[in-house]
């Protein structure tokens, strides 16, 4: 009787790490001219460009860029010419409702491979004024995501940390997107 249960806990065990990267359903590069679809980004070395101010939206961006995302092999530095910059992000009060956070790669901007060139990342200031700065590390994390090729995952789960849609309260990219990040990159 033991040795039976054995197995058949061993079996289980199996089956359940085997099924791990069934799980993976939310890391891929876009289609070429889906301007609004979760995008490669063009290499490990990249430069972002903020027009945010110096408020707390820019220190959220920030903290990501020095902290969520150093936990992987992507290299992020700052850019000083700004419209040769891989990430550009500022704020854009005209997105339609009911987006606060808008990832996107211009068509012009496509290479080969499902990867963006250069990539925007628009938030919209009036809708996220008030909003706690663990918020607006959250929402941060999620739309820079999609600009390393992260969707949203399908079912949502603690799994996919900020990637999550609706966004939730997770200010750090997670080890699952991490491992999908560092296995591209």
């Amino acid at each position: 009787m033991r040795a039976t249960l054995g197995v058949i806990t061993l079996s289980l065990t199996t089956l359940v790490v085997s099924a791990s990267p069934a799980w993976a359903t939310n890391f891929f590069g876009c289609p070429a001219n889906q301007v609004n679809e979760p995008c490669f980004a063009d290499g490990s070395v990249l430069y972002w460009s903020y027009n945010l101010g110096n408020g707390r939206m820019r220190a959220a961006v920030e903290f990501l860029r020095v902290s969520s995302w150093n936990t992987t092999h992507l290299n992020i530095g700052l850019s000083t010419n700004p419209p040769l910059a891989d990430l550009r992000v500022y704020f854009d009060d005209n997105l339609s409702s009911p987006y606060v956070g808008m990832y996107s790669c211009a068509p012009g901007e496509f290479i080969s491979g499902g990867a963006c060139d250069r990539a925007t990342i628009r938030f919209k200031g009036v809708s996220i004024a008030n909003w706690s700065d663990g918020d607006l590390r959250s929402l941060s994390c999620h739309e820079t995501g999609h600009s390393f090729g992260l969707q949203h995952p399908s079912p949502p789960g603690p799994t996919y940390a900020c990637m999550n849609n609706p966004v939730p309260n997770y200010q750090n990219v997670g080890p699952h997107n991490v491992a999908h990040v560092n296995s591209h990159y």
